[in-house]
């Protein structure tokens, strides 16, 4: 008898035992008060301590995506019943096993990785150099200011340098815009000031020129000049000269594209050709130019054989078409 029960109580023992290797072992996560994040995306076992026997578990409750971490510098409150939805939804029955320590909130940061500005700063010079080397052999580009510390979030850093207005290529001292992208996504921006020489001939006045007087070039001299000091773009010698001077140039001043006329497009005598539209139809005839304009002026022609004299608009070279301005 006494055998017997030993043997009933052993086999129900290990019985239970079996049932308790079945049963789920218990988890048990611990909130971080703040947890300091590294990826743009965090998960559990980032803003909690996680512990229990089941291996597996525990790997899957820390492995739950909880969202995208926050801006750098800034701190987000995640609570505990939004982390437990997470779970539930993402790993179903697992929060049945959890028990959960610590606060009802986790303020969330995101981790600062230093990051060498030296690279901004290099792509500036590239894209500034690339802008003007189908116009200059040589250009001098340095840095005005020290490289940018930047202190950023973990991830894959591009940069994309915006394109330059050609207005503001030439000057002394030119500020590029970068633009940072984390992972394909804009980030931040980031201006660059930059020095800039363009040592190249201009075209400097040997004597003194009057305003409406033709540029010769016996009139000029060539001197090798830094053209980003110049405010504006120097004028070519193979479209300067022919053209009218807008404004007098004192001896030994550079002759500048702002300094010249706008070459006619029309001339007074010319027999140009005056465009006349109707609805859909467009018509062209002949006309006598009777006075002289560029492109976008009002010049006054004579049709044909006509002895009426009109307005007409110059739109292109030997090209016009009526205009009800009046010059």
């Amino acid at each position: 008898m006494l055998i017997a029960g030993l043997c009933l109580a052993a086999a129900a023992f290990s019985a239970g035992a079996a049932d308790a290797e079945r049963a789920p072992v218990p988890l048990l996560a611990k909130l971080k008060t703040r947890a300091l994040v590294h990826e743009r995306q965090y998960a559990l076992g980032d803003i909690a301590q996680v512990t229990g026997g089941d291996a597996d578990a525990v790997s899957r409750l820390n492995s739950v995506r909880l969202g995208k971490s926050p801006r750098l510098g800034y701190t987000e409150q995640l609570s505990l019943e939004e982390i437990r939805r997470q779970v539930r939804m993402q790993f179903a029955g697992l929060d049945e096993q959890v028990a959960w320590e610590g606060g009802k909130a986790v303020g969330i940061e995101t981790a600062a990785v230093p990051y060498d500005g030296r690279r901004i700063v290099e792509a500036a010079v590239d894209h500034l150099r690339r802008a003007l080397s189908q116009r200059y052999e040589r250009v001098e580009i340095q840095a005005a200011e020290a490289a940018p510390f930047l202190q950023l979030p973990m991830g894959e850093i591009s940069l994309r340098p915006r394109d330059i207005a050609p207005a503001k290529l030439q000057r002394s001292r030119v500020a590029v815009w970068v633009d940072l992208a984390l992972d394909g996504e804009f980030y931040r921006s980031v201006i660059v000031p930059l020095r800039l020489e363009i040592p190249a001939p201009a075209m400097v006045a040997r004597k003194g020129l009057l305003s409406g007087q033709v540029a010769a070039p016996e009139d000029f001299e060539r001197k090798q000049l830094d053209l980003a000091a110049l405010g504006a773009e120097a004028a070519a010698p193979e479209t300067a000269f022919g053209r009218r001077l807008k404004r007098p140039l004192a001896a030994g001043e550079v002759l500048l594209q702002t300094s010249l006329e706008e070459p006619f497009a029309v001339s007074t005598g010319d027999v140009v050709t005056l465009q006349l539209r109707n609805g859909a139809v467009q018509i062209e005839t002949q006309a006598l130019a009777l006075s002289t304009g560029s492109v976008g002026q009002i010049v006054k022609i004579r049709p044909g054989t006509s002895d009426a004299v009109i307005p007409a608009e110059v739109v292109s070279p030997g090209i016009v078409k009526l205009s009800s301005r009046q010059r």
